[in-house]
């Protein structure tokens, strides 16, 4: 018998990591893992998550790594991406609208809260400041944006990648820096 096990250990070199100590459910477990994330990707994003949306449009793409705080407060229109590692934070008083059509860039982060900055008061036991963000239609924010709390952008609009929108843009602008200005209009 244990001659048979060498030469089994020798015929598949990993034997010996996967059946020691629980490995084997381990290895299991993380193929099951990565098939579900592929799911996950494939068909739009996690289906719990989705179903606390206050509203998910037709077509609309969600990464599994996408992060949303007060999920109620977040509407998303029709065909649009979130990609990975975006953080869509809303707040009780502060509403997320994303419209249709959004392409939201890897890392992108969108904030309807602030806290305050009052000096006398550590900032941490200050209370946030809410105000809603609205995202029209047709919107590009290219990677790692960040758009702050009360900022409106315009339909068609582009910002660039690590761009920190603190201001609202108009329609079909393009915007890029920090803070973000307007750089050019799409023709």
């Amino acid at each position: 018998m244990a001659a048979e096990w060498r030469d089994l250990q020798f015929a598949l070199p990993a034997a010996d990591v996967c059946f020691e100590g629980g490995g084997l459910i381990r290895a299991i477990a993380e193929a099951v893992r990565g098939w579900l994330y592929l799911l996950a990707f494939i068909t739009g994003g996690s289906y719990v998550r989705r179903s606390k949306l206050k509203r998910v449009g037709k077509g609309v793409k969600i990464s599994p790594t996408a992060i949303f705080k007060y999920p109620e407060m977040i509407q998303i229109g029709d065909h649009s991406f979130i990609n990975h590692l975006c953080s869509v934070w809303a707040s009780p008083s502060g509403p997320i609208t994303i419209g249709s059509n959004v392409l939201l860039g890897p890392c992108v982060s969108i904030f309807s809260s602030n806290h305050g900055i009052a000096r006398g008061e550590l900032i941490r036991n200050q209370p946030g400041q809410d105000a809603p963000v609205r995202i029209g239609d047709d919107v590009w924010l290219g990677a790692n944006a960040v758009v702050t709390a009360g900022v409106s952008i315009g339909d068609g609009a582009v910002v660039g990648a690590g761009a920190v929108v603190t201001t609202d843009l108009p329609p079909m602008s393009i915007s890029a820096g920090v803070p973000a200005r307007v750089i050019s209009y799409r023709l």
